[in-house]
């Protein structure tokens, strides 16, 4: 394991595994672990049996440095082959929402949504559904994270019950674009805040979001052309 040969710096693991720089190297594997490369060279294990006992910030036991670094890997591979990738400004966006707690309950939201903007003319082949993100899925309980179902609109409406309205503020976004199944919406989003820090970027404090293309349903292989908006500095 890299990290515990104590003559090769932080550093130099880092530019060994293609990251831009030592900053985007420790955010990628503490976002991942919960821990950052320094804090791990101190605890310095004396046994490989010791580092699998450490826990991750998710309680997730704690895996083996080279099992890190060829997911990491992975996520390289699967991300070039399968978005593009785009640094853009992106204007402010008014949306129409609903609140869900956890992704099981986003069909509902969105089926609320849709039954209050039908009769107002909102849904037309230029309608954009929007999901916001409030919370993270590496630190919230998967039926615990806030969403807004949300969409897109080009005109002022009033809105009544459930529905609310919300703003995304303009600012600079890194875009992925993808035609993918839905179960690959986690590796998606895992794969582009890799490339984030990667590539030298910040997260803002800001909430990411999915903006979508199509009605997988209506794909001949069941995908969503999708674009996933992260927020940067």
């Amino acid at each position: 394991m890299d990290l515990l040969h104590k003559n090769i710096t932080t550093t130099e693991i880092a530019h060994k595994f293609d990251f831009s720089d030592i900053s985007s190297f420790s955010r990628t594997f503490k976002k991942y672990y919960g821990i950052s490369p320094t804090q791990f060279k101190k605890q310095n294990p004396n046994k490989f049996s010791k580092i699998r006992q450490l826990k991750s910030k998710i309680g997730q036991e704690y895996p083996d440095y080279e099992k890190y670094i060829c997911i990491i890997n992975h996520l390289k591979i699967w991300i070039q082959m399968n978005a593009k990738i785009e640094i853009k400004e992106m204007p402010k966006m008014d949306l129409a929402y609903v609140s869900s707690l956890g992704p099981q309950n986003l069909e509902q939201a969105y089926g609320k949504l849709i039954q209050w903007a039908t009769p107002q003319g909102l849904m037309t082949e230029q309608t954009k559904p929007v999901t916001i993100y409030h919370d993270s899925f590496k630190v919230t309980a998967h039926d615990k994270v806030r969403m807004s179902a949300c969409l897109l609109l080009n005109k002022p409406v009033k809105t009544e019950g459930e529905i609310g309205l919300t703003t995304i503020e303009a600012g600079k976004f890194i875009v992925g674009s993808f035609e993918i199944d839905l179960s690959e919406f986690e590796k998606a989003w895992t794969g582009l805040f890799v490339w984030m820090n990667q590539n030298g970027y910040k997260k803002a404090d800001r909430e990411p979001f999915e903006i979508y293309h199509n009605n997988f349903n209506d794909h001949p292989d069941g995908k969503a052309i999708v674009d996933f908006y992260i927020p940067i500095e």
